[in-house]
């Protein structure tokens, strides 16, 4: 699998989450500095468990080189908590769970809505628990009510801007689909119109060409019959401006139905052009952009759709950085191999997506080809070039 260079870009929730670290952070200093000797003597390991904290932060946040696997994300995440625990039961402040606060705004980004409410209850119920537990505090329920509320402000907040987020997707994913498919459709439109002319040409101007070739050969013949030499002549010279008019007007023709096929390969650079969130590598062979160059709008369409789908599979299950997608020729089959570097799930159920991609293929008299053996979903499709060349 090929990895992606480490990301250092910080959106501004992540900004506020360093500024919100880094003022419980010192705050905490401050006091420890005039604390008594019993929590001094924690001071070190507080300080290591802050650092932690904001290690374990970035871990869970970025992807790249060293975190490319989801499960490595996971790990910091868990680690961010352990540590903002140790923070807890090494030193009595009231604010530390602001912490965990910030942990819950992550939450919705490992796991479903459903299940992040259920971990987020356990969380606090287990957090106030130990508190009490370790700095014999009373009635702490109230803290931990008005905490508790906080942490699900964070959680829900978190929910909307991912759902604002899907929605923008969405939308800009809709959009590059529209624009490739209107390029399909002004080549069609195109197509049909240089097909209307060709059609005319040969059918209008060929004919009566055709008819006046004739008439002239007739007419050198009437000419030689009535001894009329430079008559003769004369019509033998039309004749041949007429046959060459008329092989002209031929190749005109056969010109204009040897360009009569849409590039696809436009359509598809229009279709992977800036994705959010996804970095697409494509590479294809001249060979199978000449092959591309196809007439029927629903092959062309088909096609488009089978990239789209396998594209919005990796932005909604893998949480993959990159997609490689390279076009091939083999075995007179157009080969479409689609990867990308997230993960796979452990065994592999056709969703409505994959689904949709298997199904296109086959109508297009190809075959689709799903496989999770390298812990990423690779997608190979091959279709047929003499099922490309049909409507030729």
């Amino acid at each position: 699998m090929k990895l992606k260079r480490v990301s250092l870009q910080l959106s501004w929730l992540d900004g506020l989450a360093v500024v919100t670290w880094g003022l419980v952070f010192a705050i905490s200093l401050f006091i420890l500095q005039g604390s008594s000797a019993d929590y001094q003597e924690f001071s070190k390991p507080i300080v290591g468990c802050f650092v932690l904290y904001i290690i374990a932060f970035f871990g869970a946040t970025r992807s790249g080189q060293f975190i490319t696997f989801k499960y490595i994300q996971e790990l910091f995440y868990f680690v961010q908590l352990l540590s903002a625990v140790g923070i807890m039961l090494m030193f009595p402040a009231d604010y530390t769970p602001i912490l965990t606060i910030i942990w819950a705004g992550m939450l919705i980004h490992f796991f479903s809505f459903r299940t992040s409410v259920v971990i987020l209850i356990a969380v606090v119920i287990v957090w106030f628990s130990l508190y009490s537990w370790r700095w014999d505090k009373e009635h702490v329920y109230f803290t931990a009510s008005l905490y508790g509320t906080f942490h699900l402000f964070s959680l829900l907040m978190s929910r909307q801007t991912q759902l604002a987020e899907q929605a923008r997707e969405q939308a800009d994913q809709l959009n590059r689909q529209l624009l490739a498919t209107q390029h399909l459709l002004t080549q069609s439109t195109q197509q049909h119109e240089r097909t209307r002319i060709a059609r005319e040409l040969h059918d209008l101007l060929g004919h009566h060409l055709t008819a006046l070739t004739i008439n002239l050969q007739v007419s050198a013949h009437l000419c030689a019959s009535a001894g009329n030499q430079e008559a003769k002549d004369k019509v033998d010279q039309s004749y041949a401006l007429a046959k060459l008019l008329l092989s002209d007007v031929r190749e005109a023709v056969s010109t204009i139905k040897a360009n009569d096929g849409m590039d696809l390969t436009s359509a598809i650079e229009m279709l992977i052009k800036d994705v959010p969130k996804l970095t697409i590598h494509y590479q294809s062979s001249e060979q199978v952009d000449q092959v591309l160059n196809i007439e029927g709008l629903q092959i062309a369409n088909d096609i488009i759709r089978i990239i789209q789908e396998a594209m919005t599979n990796t932005l909604r299950h893998s949480s993959a950085t990159d997609f490689w997608m390279t076009l091939d020729l083999a075995d007179n089959n157009i080969v479409l191999v689609m990867y990308d570097n997230g993960r796979a799930p452990k065994s592999l159920t056709l969703g409505n997506g994959l689904r949709g991609i298997s199904e296109r293929a086959s109508a297009l008299n190809g075959n689709a080809d799903f496989d999770i053996s390298g812990g990423f979903l690779a997608i190979s499709i091959a279709i047929p070039v003499i099922n490309l060349e049909q409507g030729r």
